[in-house]
């Protein structure tokens, strides 16, 4: 019988506290302990629920009724710029959600875009939450701090290629811009995780050329935008596309929506008055000149018919 160092926390596993005595199998690669969930699969435990699958190399999560399971590249509340896959047991029903939006895609693809996901498993007139996740881009403002998945704790935070001091093993604090290297591993199979990220939260900084207090009684150009900025324009209520120039001309309501390539993201409303451009005015006075003219000619026609 062997013995092995238990590492125990208050919520998430990390702190060494005694030695245990162990007689079961263990992981080849790292020496840990882990627990044999079926005649050929060995599992180690990640919390109450989950555990991690070594022969699948996925986390498993077992639904409320016991028998069946749903397996995942990620850990619970992971954040990872990676695709994710997951795999549905025969008998689940799981509808996953993208930043609340149900989404109808199958699971037999990696899942790759942006945002916050959610598995729900659906069981006899009753849903459940399953599993949570957050995918983002490798550059992203969406994220302020990275709360370790429950097991999990940071080894290691890199900030614009200097080491930063860990202050909390639980977390790592994003509020400041730059590039990180951020490594943290679970404790039940020590096996290390890697976030490589660029944090930028800064929005986009557009100005509208000619308007005041976003008014205007003419032509705004919106200036600012840089090559991998997103765009989406409103025009008294309806999506339009923003003109290669950037120039609104056509009186009316704008609203003006500009995301950069990190997803900050600047809105402007903007409500353009009537107004005559060049064009207008030349039409407006030759307007008018052929009003002038077409009433002196009545007026000389009428005097004519008179004298005659």
């Amino acid at each position: 019988m062997d013995t092995f160092q238990m590492l125990t926390g208050a919520e998430d596993v990390y702190l060494l506290e005694s030695d245990v005595e162990y007689d079961g199998p263990y992981d080849i690669l790292t020496g840990r302990p882990l627990q044999e969930a079926a005649d050929t699969v060995q599992e180690a435990s990640i919390n109450d629920t989950v555990s991690y699958d070594l022969s699948a190399n996925m986390f498993r999560y077992p639904t409320s009724d016991g028998e069946s399971s749903v397996y995942a590249s990620v850990a619970p509340n992971m954040v990872t710029t990676q695709a994710v896959s997951i795999v549905i047991g025969e008998k689940v029903d799981a509808v996953l959600y993208r930043d609340g939006e149900r989404l109808d895609e199958s699971f037999s693809e990696p899942f790759k875009l942006p945002g916050k996901y959610d598995l729900v498993v659906e069981q006899v007139d009753t849903a459940f939450p399953l599993l949570s996740f957050t995918i983002v881009q490798p550059k992203t403002g969406a994220l302020s701090v990275y709360q370790m998945p429950s097991g999990f704790y940071v080894t290691e935070v890199v900030r614009n290629d200097e080491t930063q001091q860990i202050r909390q093993a639980g977390m790592v604090d994003l509020t400041t811009e730059g590039t990180y290297e951020i490594t943290y591993r679970c404790s039940a199979t020590n096996i290390d995780y890697h976030l490589d990220i660029e944090v930028d939260h800064t929005p986009p900084a557009i100005t509208l050329e000619g308007a005041t207090d976003g008014v205007a009684r003419g032509p705004v150009t919106i200036t600012g935008l840089e090559g991998t900025d997103t765009v989406a324009l409103l025009f008294n209520g309806e999506s339009v596309r923003l003109p290669d120039n950037a120039t609104l001309i056509s009186p009316g309501d704008y609203q003006i929506a500009v995301t950069d390539d990190a997803g900050n993201t600047v809105q402007e409303d903007l409500t353009i008055r009537m107004y005559l451009n060049s064009q207008g005015l030349i039409f407006s006075v030759l307007a008018i000149a052929l009003v002038v003219a077409l009433v002196v000619y009545v007026y000389i026609l009428r005097k004519r018919l008179r004298v005659q």
